[in-house]
């Protein structure tokens, strides 16, 4: 994959055409507005990538331990 540039949202206005030309040959821009993030343009091509990325994030949150009752106990608490 290409690089990541971010870009002013006034740059990103008059410059599209030379954006979508450097997202199209796998570049990612992330548009801001005074500094803060706003937007992601990305290829379309990415988009497996994406969604295993996604995976990869829910995978790593479900192995993160919660605190409070087990399963097990909710259940036998349940019963009684």
């Amino acid at each position: 994959m290409g690089t990541v540039r971010e870009v002013g949202s006034f740059e990103a206005k008059t410059k599209f055409s030379e954006l979508i030309e450097a997202v199209r040959l796998g570049d990612e821009i992330v548009v801001t507005n005074r500094g803060v993030p706003v937007a992601r343009i990305i290829p379309m091509s990415s988009k497996k990538a994406r969604m295993d990325e996604l995976l990869l994030r829910f995978d790593a949150l479900r192995g993160r331990s919660v605190k409070g009752p087990s399963i097990r106990e909710l259940i036998d608490e349940g019963r009684r």
